[in-house]
């Protein structure tokens, strides 16, 4: 024979599951959205980190030389890729990455090229 509850409940409704299921999967998309953000601007200072290292070091051939031909750029980090031109009297440089798609960074000391790190 079967007891009464007298009111007692025992689990949720299948409503109430069904709003912490939404509220959870609203919160893990937010999240998603905010880490992939912030994934992207590391990259981005990555790049920009490695030109300024660049820089330096192409700086420091170009005293020892008086040119920037034959200098080569160090290694990157993970993942970034360099390009480097350089000639008698100036250099440039260019950055990407693959998880920053769409954005290049560029550095130099020519006309027409920023001496600070540019992301674009």
């Amino acid at each position: 024979m079967r007891r009464p509850t007298h009111g007692v409940r025992k689990g949720f409704t299948l409503l109430e599951l069904i709003a912490i299921v939404t509220v959870v999967g609203l919160l893990a998309s937010i999240a998603i959205a905010k880490y992939g953000q912030t994934k992207r601007r590391t990259v981005i200072s990555t790049m920009k980190g490695d030109l300024h290292n660049l820089t330096v070091l192409a700086e420091a051939f170009y005293a020892t030389n008086s040119t920037y031909e034959g200098f080569t750029p160090p290694g990157a980090s993970k993942g970034v890729t360099i390009e480097f031109t350089g000639t008698s009297g100036g250099w440039s440089a260019t950055a990407r990455h693959p998880e920053a798609s769409g954005i290049t960074c560029t550095v130099g000391n020519t006309e027409g090229v920023n001496s600070v790190p540019l992301c674009q």
